[in-house]
């Protein structure tokens, strides 16, 4: 993810959305940005994540007219997808779990 995109929410000096490459010049030290600039990279992550969970609900529904070898790989899919943050290495190259085919 690149910095010059993120924005920090809410800076300990009070200030709000600003961008990750301005935190020095509003008088962030390095360590203190570098911490924002990786909490607001999961947050971005989460959000990511959070998404492409929702767009695959459907397929856990009882109803839902798919094989039960499908339903158990779109599980594994979700799962993986659940276990991330936690299991990403670097945040600025995510490797993304790929969704069982159609």
């Amino acid at each position: 993810m690149q910095n010059a995109f993120l924005l920090i929410r809410r800076l300990p000096n009070g200030m709000q959305n600003v961008p990750a490459t301005m935190l020095r010049e509003v008088g962030i030290d390095d360590k203190t940005a570098a911490s924002l600039i990786h909490e607001a990279k999961l947050d971005v992550l989460r959000i990511q994540r959070d998404q492409l969970l929702r767009e695959c609900d459907k397929t856990q529904l009882p109803d839902m007219p798919i094989t039960t070898e499908k339903r158990a790989a779109w599980a594994r899919y979700r799962s993986a997808l659940r276990d991330m943050p936690e299991n990403v290495a670097d945040l600025d190259n995510v490797q993304w779990p790929v969704p069982p085919a159609e």
